[in-house]
């Protein structure tokens, strides 16, 4: 027989299934779980809003590309992604959203097995697999006590596309971790070896949200569904209704209302019955619903716009604010979760495939994009520097042309190299700073005293 539970509310009021009132009091949102990989697989393939909650960042974050620091001729980049690395980091990133963590496997032509330390050999690929499809068991942890990697996983096994299981060494993977997955005492049994290993999915913190979205939406939806309800009041209802065929008297009658409505439009009855439609009161309802997607934005640490694709509304609302915040927060989440990951496999493959120093540093390009008005300004204060610059006579215009278009006549893509030719221009011409316009002048009439030839001289 199951353990009654004790009431100890002082207020009367008792709810068992909340534990509100009773002595394991306390809300049902927030007990721990396991992690259930099967639920987050199906919410990011199903749930447009989940899957735009992991991709957003991912793919925003990688989408500029990097640059390899000292590699100013780009070329060690481009060696470096003819593996497929641009590819393998952006899997990764957009599983460790997902699931909470990712490992790529390099495929290394070393002629070993997989489940040996990798040896010399050149890197052509990578094979990415989200955490929900690796698994550690306690025979894979390092359990040297000399080595630097006591304690962590020296063996992973992923489950591959056709269901295979393959054992994989750690010297051939690179890890991304997702978010930190906090502990305390109690919650043991509510971790997986993976969470522990791995981290969080972005899903785990909006997953309650999503779901009290997805009952708000539908009880909008069944409030539509009775928006207008007919209500029909008939003289002497309750005596056919108690006839022997009063119930089909009653279907024909209702019949023949629905008939009169889709054809000819007109109710037709005696002339003591009566009709009356009955309207649903939809006040509150978008606030509801905007309360509810801004939850959801909240969990999820990302703006409502983004999320949801609505653009800001209001006089004076641009929306600038929200696109920095995101912005700010795309660029630490890479910072975090795969700068360091991506620096690594640059370093094998330059290490491996080039036989090059492998310690580098790489940089993002900026994920913040000028917005309309700031481009407008840029292209005016362009223009006004050309300017001065054709009427000192410092370029012609044929070389202020070469400047703009050089780049396939695209004003943003020649915008940075026409910043640095600037910048270039005013160091290395810094005496047209000391010798200006009346100091020339003054030296002409000088000149043109002594010898007496001004039209010579000018």
């Amino acid at each position: 027989m199951a353990a009654k539970t004790k009431v100890t509310s002082n207020d009367g009021y008792v709810d068992v299934v909340k534990a509100i009132g009773t002595k394991k009091h306390g809300g049902t949102e927030f007990l721990p779980e396991k992690v259930d990989y099967r639920k987050l697989a199906r919410v990011y393939r199903f749930d447009g809003i989940g899957k735009n909650i992991c991709n957003c960042v991912a793919d925003d974050g990688t989408a500029p590309g990097f640059e390899i620091d000292g590699d100013t001729s780009g070329k060690l980049l481009k060696i470096v992604l003819k593996t497929g690395l641009r590819r393998a980091y952006k899997s990764a990133a957009r599983w460790t959203r997902a699931f909470g963590g990712a490992v790529v496997v390099m495929k290394i032509a070393d002629s070993r097995k997989l489940d040996e330390e990798a040896g010399k050999g050149k890197i052509v690929g990578f094979n990415v697999y989200p955490c929900s499809m690796v698994k550690v068991e306690n025979a894979d942890y390092d359990t040297d006590q000399t080595s630097p990697n006591f304690g962590d996983p020296k063996w992973f096994t992923v489950t591959m596309r056709n269901g295979d299981k393959v054992r994989v060494h750690r010297s051939r993977c690179e890890i991304f971790y997702g978010e930190e997955v906090p502990s305390a005492e109690g919650m043991e049994s509510s971790i997986t070896g993976n969470e522990l290993i791995f981290g969080d999915s972005a899903l785990v913190a909006v997953m309650k949200r999503l779901e009290k979205l997805g009952m708000s939406e539908e009880g909008i939806a069944d409030m539509m569904s009775e928006l207008n309800v007919a209500y029909y009041q008939w003289k002497g209802f309750d005596a056919k209704l108690s006839m022997k065929d009063g119930l089909s008297l009653v279907k024909r009658r209702m019949e023949a209302v629905e008939m009169g409505k889709s054809t000819n439009r007109a109710i037709i009855g005696d002339i003591e019955d009566k009709y009356t439609v009955i309207k649903t009161d939809l006040a509150g309802v978008p606030e509801t619903t905007y309360r509810q997607m801004q939850l959801v934005a909240a969990a999820a640490h990302l703006p409502v716009a983004k999320i949801f694709g609505e653009s800001s509304s209001g006089l004076s609302t641009t929306g600038e604010g929200n696109r920095k915040m995101y912005d700010k927060k795309v660029e630490t989440w890479m910072e975090d979760h795969v700068t360091e990951q991506v620096e690594h496999l640059v370093s094998e493959i330059l290490v491996r495939n080039l036989g090059k120093d492998g310690d580098v540093t790489i940089t993002w390009n900026s994920v913040t994009q000028p917005t309309d008005e700031e481009f407008t300004k840029m292209v005016k204060d362009q223009s006004e520097y050309f300017h001065t610059f054709i009427e000192d006579g410092v370029l012609t215009p044929e070389e202020v042309r070469t400047i703009m278009f050089k780049n396939g006549h695209t004003f943003k893509l020649s915008l940075p190299a026409t910043v640095g030719f600037l910048v270039q221009l005013l160091k290395g011409t810094s005496l047209a700073a000391i010798v200006g316009f009346i100091e020339l002048t003054r030296a002409g009439w000088i000149v043109s005293n002594q010898i007496y030839q001004p039209l010579l001289v000018f």
